[in-house]
Order: structure tokens, then sequence, then C-alpha cells
């Protein structure tokens, strides 16, 4: 890798032997975190499914009690802005200034958005071929394909229209 792209190898916020979490470099609010597998992937769908259950933990115990929210584009560039490499990661993001039954409702009414149980689930139904969107919010999961949009933009757009005063 280039060295534009050390955050790949930052020291981790927290982690453990299959992902790490650091802080993203351009956040779209306070609270906004990477999640990385440790090995190299091209989307989390290529991630062993058992294994994304220790992701949605390590989410968990990054932000304790408190509500945060997921999304990954799969098959997306590292850093699009810099045409960076292909390789999986998700954003998580504290939802503490944010209406969390708005930003549910928003990404359900996306076009193709399917509703699943899990995160297992959402990354079990979408192709590891093509782009696609999975979020989470408090528990709801989506698995939203194809979705072309780029990811960080429809991040900081969602939120901008769900933050709470």
């Amino acid at each position: 890798m280039t060295t534009g792209h050390s955050i790949l190898w930052e020291d981790a916020v927290i982690g453990d032997d299959l992902f790490h979490v650091v802080p993203d470099r351009d956040p779209v609010c306070a609270g906004h975190y990477l999640a990385l597998p440790r090995a190299m992937h091209r989307s989390l769908a290529e991630v062993p499914q058992e294994h994304t259950l220790d992701l949605e933990d390590l989410s968990a115990r990054l932000f304790g009690r408190a509500s945060w929210a997921f999304f990954e584009r799969g098959n997306a560039a590292f850093c699009t802005s810099t045409n960076g490499p292909v390789f999986a990661h998700a954003h998580l993001v504290a939802m503490q200034d944010f209406d969390q039954r708005q930003v549910a409702l928003l990404i359900s009414q996306l076009p193709h958005a399917t509703r699943v149980r899990s995160l297992a689930d959402a990354l079990g139904s979408v192709s590891d071929r093509h782009e696609y969107l999975v979020a989470g919010v408090s528990g709801d999961w989506w698995a939203v394909s194809p979705f072309a949009s780029k990811v960080k933009r429809y991040i900081r757009s969602l939120l901008q229209e769900c933050r709470v005063s």
C-alpha cells in the first residue's frame, strides 16, 4: 500500500484479531469511525459470515449503550477522492445528535432497499461483485443493491437532514 493509505495500519481505538476501528480522518460528525478487517477484502460481503457477529460486537463495544449507525458501500474504493484501492471498510457513526427513526425511514425508502434481520443477513444478500450499501441503525438493517452513490456524501446528506436541534 502507499503511504497515503496509512490509515489502514493506524493504531486502533478498539480491535481484535479480525477487525480494527480507527477514527475517520474526515468525519461527517463527532463519533465517526472506520471499521476495517485485518485481512484484505474488496467488500465485507467477502468476509466469512461467522465473522460479522464479531464486527457487530466490536461496534457495540465501541459505543457502549449509545446508539450508532453502520454504513458500508461494498466494492467501493477506500478513498474515492484519491482513487484509492478497493478495500472493505464500514463507517460507524454515533447517533446522539440525529433522529434515528428519520434516518431509518430514509434508508428504507432508497430504491432497491430490502430490510433484513442482521448484518450477517444483509451481507449475505448482496453480491460481492457489485457496489452495494449495507446500513444499520438501532438494530434495523438494510441491504441496498445496486448502490452507486458515494457513501460519505450520502451519510453526510442523510445526517444533515436528520440532525436534531
